[in-house]
């Protein structure tokens, strides 16, 4: 991914967003403690200077029926210096997600973008 030239003063950082669903296969849903207890304990160790979490509601195709399927989920927005220690703690919490929730996937999505604070 290119980096871009950041003018006025701007840091090129790199932005991830995970799409965590809510909907536990076989019944059940993660509730809110432990939405929260996930967040303590696999991604605030690994990115205590800054996140942003979001409710919403997603849906998707079904390929094998044609099925619209929708379901509450969250978003999790991570800006952070570029490295690859950063994007192993990123595949890490994804890992820990599915294994943890029986999910297919988290699904990501990566930027570059120039930042002020």
């Amino acid at each position: 991914m290119p980096t871009p030239v950041c003018s006025d003063g701007g840091e090129a950082m790199s932005k991830v967003e995970l799409f965590f669903g809510l909907d536990i296969p076989g019944g059940g849903k993660v509730d809110s403690a432990a939405w929260q207890e996930f967040l303590d304990q696999e991604v605030t160790p690994r990115f205590p200077e800054e996140l942003t979490v979001d409710q919403v509601d997603g849906q998707w195709q079904d390929a094998e029926t044609g099925k619209i399927i929708q379901e509450s989920s969250r978003t999790l927005m991570i800006l952070y210096p570029p490295s690859p220690e950063a994007n192993q703690k990123i595949e890490e919490i994804r890992t820990a997600y599915v294994s943890q929730f029986k999910q297919d996937s988290v699904m990501r999505l990566d930027e570059i973008n120039c930042v002020r604070f």
